[in-house]
């Protein structure tokens, strides 16, 4: 294990520490019960929710939690095979995952597999060695060929042993749930020798070997259950794919048990050989190639590839000297030539609120917008009198798509950092280059939409050269961020580092879509982080001061909507309140004001600005009737003490029913 305590990063470090949560707290007196040894039905009952959202980290957790009591290791191990079975319909629902032929996760389930057939195989010669005389000889010999092979399975714990469990120590270095796992496998080990020992006597008895037989096949199987269910998942979630690599190079000296050299050989240059036909396929295009010629080919000859792949192919070509700008100039036909060939079957499934989650929520809304706006042109292809109209309803949603700034931002400046720190240079600097093009294809569009008197003809004479590449190449993205970019960083961040961007994720705003859920990442005390950033952080004012809690609910609970727009004319915040009059989400943060308002409306918006900015008004007022209500909307110049301008409050308040009061009430009519 030197090689990954050495390279073993301290920021891949996940603690599977869970904060105190009544879900926890619920299966936690479930499991402990049935480990004292009470009936666990009860338990099951009460806590019916928690036990079917139960989830392979917490798995963990509670194991741990219940090592740490010090029960008896005999007592602990009966319960736990006990509280398992509660568990066990929710944790066999989960899909399965599907690591890439040849690597250390897929070998380590392959030989469970295996494993699992020896033991199918044992079985009718069991029963043939209980009915006695007929066929025992033959039965007797085949027995012990079997069970020699299961004692070779000895090589999979050692892997696990002496590699895996001290990189999970390192990685939960709170956490000692491994050592129960061990213990299980001693006692097969112990099982599988003295069973083999029975059976090479010339006599043996059944009545106690049958025992025996039962525990071999309940404990190797829960284990290999609790491998694919619970312990492989994590460290799927754990560890980076070149530390399981690492791994799997010093698992070579131990050797997989029911792999043989040759195979497993096969199996990881297999992948090298693939990488090796799909860089020389992406080359024929470099090279003039038709490139439907080259994906037939690709489908011909590869059928499927891994998302990881394609990544390090692309890396391998710009290490070789090919620039960046020049896949960059054909990115966009890699990912004709590869769509519906890459393989997701392996991806990390995140829960909502998690960053890809997010990202992925906005490109469901970007994909509608670009649906809408390729409609809108055709409904213009067609001669009619709503041209004008239809040509603003356009430039609304090009509006709407550039909002897709915000969404390449947090790739650019939160998770490629994260990726570029792990050696993944090349696809990032291929992206960024994308989305400048993309941004400068929007703008050019909303530009030419903008155009006083446009014709719906002179639109449609531009579309092949701008409007179609401008929606393409937005779905192209989503493409690019589904199958390779999101599946790839999921391998390779940490949920510390995930948290990290999630923690950014404000500052720089959301794409046409506001989360509901928030994240709750394992390991991470987010109540204590939360509760920090609201009551220690104080503003100190010339007439007072309040905490950022206070402020926060003095602002919410004003009878006003507030929404204030920076100096850049950027939005950088609204209020909250209860009874919002216009309808906010946070995907407004730092958007341009001008793409917030139809753009019937924006020329007024911008002589408001232009005013405000050059001192010649400090306020405009406007009111008007919505919804039989009287709303009065007003913008104010912000300006510091010197008069400089720091942007604009726009105030919006229901005054319908203060426009009905007469007379007065005094405070001392207060009841």
């Amino acid at each position: 294990m030197t090689a990954i305590m050495i390279n073993f990063q301290v920021d891949l470090y996940i603690s599977m520490k869970q904060p105190e949560t009544e879900k926890i707290r619920q299966l936690l007196i479930l499991a402990e019960a049935v480990v004292r040894g009470e009936n666990g039905k009860p338990y099951y009952d009460r806590f019916f929710e928690a036990v079917h959202l139960v989830t392979p980290e917490e798995v963990v957790f509670i194991v741990d939690e219940l090592y740490r009591k010090q029960y008896p290791i005999d007592q602990l191990k009966t319960g736990i095979n006990k509280f398992l079975n509660f568990f066990f319909r929710t944790l066999d629902s989960y899909p399965l995952i599907k690591p890439a032929p040849g690597t250390f996760l897929h070998l380590m389930m392959l030989d469970n597999q295996r494993m699992e057939a020896i033991l199918d195989a044992l079985r009718p010669y069991i029963k043939q060695l209980n009915n006695k005389p007929a066929a025992e000889k033959p039965a007797h010999s085949r027995a012990i060929e079997l069970l020699e092979q299961l004692r070779s399975f000895n090589n999979h714990y050692l892997i696990k042993e002496n590699i895996l469990f001290p990189a999970l120590e390192q990685a939960w270095p709170d956490y000692r749930c491994v050592q129960v796992m061990w213990s299980f496998h001693d006692d097969i080990r112990q099982n599988l020798k003295t069973v083999l020992e029975l059976l090479k006597t010339d006599q043996f008895d059944t009545e106690i070997l049958n025992p025996l037989f039962g525990k071999v096949f309940f404990d190797m199987l829960a284990i290999k259950f609790r491998e694919d269910r619970i312990l492989f998942p994590v460290i799927h979630k754990t560890f980076s794919l070149q530390q399981l690599q690492e791994m799997l190079e010093e698992s070579i000296d131990i050797k997989f048990p029911f792999i043989k050299q040759q195979e497993m050989s096969e199996l990881i240059n297999n992948s090298k050989n693939r990488k090796s036909q799909l860089k020389t396929l992406l080359l024929k295009i470099h090279e003039g190639v038709d490139p439907e010629q080259v994906k037939a080919e690709l489908i011909d000859v590869l059928q499927e590839v891994s998302y990881g792949e394609v990544v390090e192919v692309e890396q391998e070509l710009i290490e070789e000297g090919m620039p960046a700008e020049e896949i960059q100039k054909f990115c966009d036909i890699h990912s004709l030539v590869l769509e519906g060939s890459i393989d997701l079957s392996g991806v990390k499934i995140v829960p909502p609120g998690h960053p890809v989650d997010t990202f992925r929520r906005e490109n469901a809304m970007l994909k509608e917008t670009t649906g809408r706006a390729r409609n809108l042109l055709n409904q213009l292809a067609e001669p009619g009198e709503k041209e004008q109209e239809l040509i603003l309803h356009l430039l609304a949603e090009f509006n709407s798509l550039m909002d897709v700034d915000k969404h390449y931002q947090r790739k650019e400046y939160l998770l490629f950092p994260f990726l570029e720190k792990k050696g993944i240079t090349g696809p990032p600097k291929v992206m960024w280059g994308k989305h400048d093009e993309i941004r400068e294809r929007i703008k050019d569009a909303i530009e030419i939409l903008r155009t006083p008197g446009l014709s719906a003809a002179e639109l449609l004479g531009k579309r092949p050269l701008l409007f179609d590449p401008a929606l393409n190449s937005i779905d192209d993205m989503v493409i690019k961020e589904e199958e390779i970019l999101f599946p790839m960083s999921l391998d390779n961040l940490s949920e510390t580092e995930w948290f990290d961007i999630y923690k950014q994720t404000l500052s720089i705003g959301f794409c046409l879509y506001d989360p509901v859920d928030e994240w709750k990442p394992t390991g991470i005390e987010i109540s204590e982080q939360k509760n920090s950033t609201l009551n220690d952080s104080s503003i100190q004012l010339p007439s007072g001061s309040f905490s950022t809690e206070e402020i926060m609910a003095i602002l919410n609970t004003l009878p006003v909507d507030m929404t204030f727009v920076d100096q850049n004319d950027k939005v950088k915040y609204f209020s909250r309140g209860s009874h919002r009059i216009f309808t906010r989400s946070r995907s407004i943060i730092n958007r341009d004001v001008r793409l917030c308002h139809p753009p019937g409306s924006v020329h007024i918006v911008e002589k408001i600005l232009e005013d405000f900015k050059t001192g010649k008004a400090d306020r405009a007022p406007f009111w008007i009737q919505m919804n039989n209500r009287f709303i009065y909307i007003e913008y104010y110049a912000l300006r510091n003490e010197a008069g400089e301008y720091l942007g604009t409050l726009e105030v919006s308040q229901d005054l319908t029913e203060q426009r009905k009061l007469e007379g007065e009430q005094r405070i001392l009519s207060y009841e």
